[in-house]
């Protein structure tokens, strides 16, 4: 979930209270949208699907994630990092504050994503 955050900027599972982000989360149907995932490259895409697995058989281990042809490529070549930097997104944070406006957030079961 995080690499999805972090590679598209948005959230995976958008909802308007915590049952409607933890239903989405159960039903586990990832949405690649073109508004937040153009210009990623087709293996970071495989590996968050490997990694999101809804059958927790075939999701890849953490092992594997670190194995995948996207992660080796970009992290030998210290890549990473700029690429995240490099990614048009909304601005967010992570809060974990109950103080915050719902309007402006996403609950993530204790933390928040809030839009800047």
């Amino acid at each position: 979930v995080i690499l999805y955050i972090l590679l598209s900027g948005s959230v995976l599972f958008p909802g308007t209270d915590f049952y409607e982000v933890f239903s989405k989360n159960k039903q586990c149907d990832i949405i690649f949208r073109e508004k937040y995932w153009q210009g990623v490259s087709v293996q970071a895409k495989d590996l968050v699907s490997k990694m999101l697995d809804k059958d927790h058989l075939k999701r890849v281990s953490a092992i594997e994630a670190l194995d995948h042809e996207w992660m080796v490529h970009h992290t030998s070549q210290r890549k990473l990092s700029k690429i995240f930097l490099q990614q048009q997104h909304q601005p967010c944070l992570l809060y974990t504050s109950d103080a915050a406006d719902d309007l402006l957030c996403v609950d993530l079961g204790g933390r928040r994503i809030i839009k800047k």
